[in-house]
């Protein structure tokens, strides 16, 4: 996979909401945008990003990251928030758990009502479980 980093200018913000439609299976937002002559909220694309169908992991990137504001981040859509300050190896050590927990929800999520998951992840439909 690649990475995309955005964010020099205030145009940016489509192609990134674009990118991540597009390709993306984890995006980190800064919760504050500022762009020379605009402010933007990180939860504010993360909420159109979840309106527009993705599905893929939302990490909010904040400096503030009291109990509030990281209730606030998660309700908007986000999955995980991921405080500026901290060790790399314990930023993505908590990226990838949030991924994989991501991952067994969205597993879970897309197994039809009564079906059963099998070992191979085959979905297998059970008869007269509809």
């Amino acid at each position: 996979r690649t990475v995309h980093i955005f964010g020099n200018t205030v145009d940016d913000v489509s192609a990134f909401i674009h990118a991540v439609l597009e390709e993306g299976d984890i995006a980190i937002l800064d919760q504050n945008l500022d762009f020379t002559g605009h402010h933007r909220l990180g939860t504010d694309l993360v909420a159109q990003l979840r309106a527009s169908g993705f599905t893929g992991l939302l990490c909010i990137r904040s400096g503030s990251s009291s109990p509030s504001d990281r209730q606030f981040y998660l309700n908007s859509g986000a999955d995980c928030v991921i405080p500026k300050e901290g060790k790399m190896t314990d930023i993505v050590r908590e990226i990838q758990q949030a991924y994989m927990a991501h991952e067994r929800r969205r597993a879970v999520d897309e197994i039809p009502r009564g079906s059963v998951r099998a070992p191979s992840d085959a979905c297998i439909q059970l008869p007269g479980q509809l």
